[in-house]
């Protein structure tokens, strides 16, 4: 019974100073720096030179009937944008970019009346 107790007390001993090892050793290693790392696998990335334009147009409609006390309402809801971005190329590996917002509409149209923004 007592060599089972000194068995797992130096089992565990031994556990416990081999956790505490790895642990110290891994403290003392400095952690790699994310420009360091070299891309593993699939890398997807802009190359936008300065001075480059991307501009986006994006068109959005919702109609919504709803259902009150056996009376039918319909709105619509429709939206526009259209956004610029240049390039002004590359700092700490980061782009810079010039966001313009060229155009941006809104209207609304339901039973209480029309509205535009």
């Amino acid at each position: 019974m007592m060599t089972k107790r000194l068995t797992r007390g130096l089992a565990l001993g031994a556990s416990l100073a081999a956790v505490l090892a790895l642990a110290g050793c891994a403290a003392k290693v400095p952690a790699p720096r994310p420009a360091e790392t070299p891309p593993a696998g699939l890398v997807l990335e802009y190359k936008m030179p300065a001075g480059r334009i991307l501009r986006y147009r994006q068109t959005e409609e919702v109609r919504e009937i709803s259902d009150v006390m056996g009376q039918m309402f319909e709105s619509v809801i429709s939206g526009t944008g259209a956004d610029s971005f240049r390039s002004k190329g590359r700092k700490d590996g980061h782009y810079l970019l010039e966001v313009t917002i060229e155009d941006m509409s809104l209207s609304r149209t339901s039973p209480q009346g029309d509205f535009k923004l």
